[in-house]
């Protein structure tokens, strides 16, 4: 059953990129990634357990619901968007910020990974960062501060990579500034997703992209995969990123097999939850440290795709929530084709979020994130030219009042 959905899935992708026109069409590259997922799976060899026919199911399934909001997303007319002032000075402080502050970022780093002296230092950094994302009460300021400058950092690259035309070497810092940043927290998924975005922006912006660019890119990132793999984890390359792509897939089914095997730790409602805890709520949110459960005769796995957040509501649900996920998703794609800089700022972002669910729910599950790189590409682009026109109003208004009062 495994081939069958496997090709069910081709095709499904082969209908978005027909409908879309673009690997950058949502659904498109929906079904695409998990195509690829169930492709590891088949050439994987007896590296994991097989796959049960209900999860199966499910992830046929959600991938129909995934095109269908898509498709209908095609229909509401979105109207073409004027093109604000680049918000150059705001990109050169933001850069300027983030390098003044990188030497402390740094010793923050190498204090958490002293408690760690025999382990790698990106090993253990990464090991530190997950166990704090995990426990609220080792949120110190420090945390909030260094976290809010890892999340500042690739969305600063993404804003200097569009506005790049006369700027290409501020361009290159800011996006040099986001790998270094994220290298060494020990990460493969953001920077992977650093990549993906720059990708989707490049697109958006140029209307094309050239081979030598898309080849760039993906001998980058396999690169940098081979390296964290031997590095970090102390595998073979080839087998790392199979299991990486194709585990996550078989965790989510050893739930679906025996619910209770890991506990629920992430829903459709983790975001709120969170939010609300902040906010000062007698509520608080489970953690979303996983813990690992047996993927293969001989491997582990702590990711449980997007699929994992939507079990307590069943299928059904599921399906409908991924269809409006992606009919909103669709709206922002065509609101970034109209020129729109905010929705190619966000969709970008937001492009790499769908190619990593098989890995988890990057859509609801990052939604405050999402919602934030919204507000602040707002407040970049068009900031400036209302505190412009607040002044000119202010202007004007207390001249009038200056002819006024000179005229009685």
């Amino acid at each position: 059953m495994l081939l069958l959905v496997f090709i069910v899935l081709l095709l499904l992708a082969a209908l978005n990129l027909y409908l879309g026109k673009s690997i950058f069409y949502p659904a498109f590259v929906y079904c695409a990634t998990w195509t690829l997922a169930l492709f590891c799976l088949l050439v994987s060899g007896n590296m994991f357990f097989a796959l049960s026919s209900d999860t199966l199911a499910i992830f046929m399934w959600g991938a129909v619901a995934f095109t269908l909001g898509c498709a209908v997303g095609q229909f509401p007319k979105i109207t073409p968007s004027t093109q604000p002032r680049e918000p150059r000075k705001i990109i050169g402080i933001c850069i300027i910020v983030l390098i003044l502050a990188f030497p402390f970022y740094l010793q923050w780093l190498m204090g958490l990974v002293a408690d760690n002296p025999d382990k790698l230092f990106l090993s253990a950094a990464r090991d530190s960062l997950v166990e704090i994302a995990g426990d609220a009460d080792m949120h110190t300021w420090q945390y909030a501060v260094f976290t809010t400058l890892l999340f500042l950092a690739p969305i600063l690259a993404i804003f200097a990579w569009m506005e790049r035309k006369g700027r290409i070497k501020r361009a290159v810092l800011a996006v040099g500034i986001a790998f270094v940043y994220h290298v060494l927290t020990g990460a493969r998924s953001a920077m992977i997703q650093l990549l993906l975005a720059l990708l989707c922006a490049e697109w958006l912006i140029v209307g094309k992209l050239k081979i030598k660019v898309f080849a760039f890119v993906g001998i980058l990132a396999i690169v940098l995969f081979g390296l964290f793999a031997v590095i970090v984890h102390g595998s073979n390359a080839k087998d790392e990123l199979i299991g990486y792509i194709g585990g996550p897939l078989v965790a989510y089914d050893r739930v679906v097999r025996e619910p209770t095997i890991v506990p629920h730790n992430l829903t459709a409602a983790s975001a709120f939850l969170e939010r609300a805890y902040r906010l000062g709520a007698d509520i608080k949110p489970p953690s979303r440290d996983s813990a690992f459960v047996a993927t293969g005769p001989h491997r582990e796995d702590n990711v449980f795709t997007i699929y994992f957040a939507y079990i307590n509501v069943g299928m059904f649900i599921g399906c409908i929530l991924l269809f409006w996920e992606a009919f909103l998703l669709c709206l922002i794609y065509r609101s970034a084709l109209s020129g729109s800089k905010i929705a190619i700022a966000v969709y970008s972002l937001l492009f790499s979020y769908i190619a990593m669910t098989t890995f988890s729910d990057w859509l609801l599950g990052t939604l405050e994130a999402s919602v934030k790189l919204a507000c602040l590409t707002a407040a970049f682009y068009y900031f400036l030219p209302i505190k412009a026109r607040f002044g000119a109003f202010l202007h004007r208004v207390a001249g009038g009042r200056t002819t006024e009062l000179l005229s009685s």
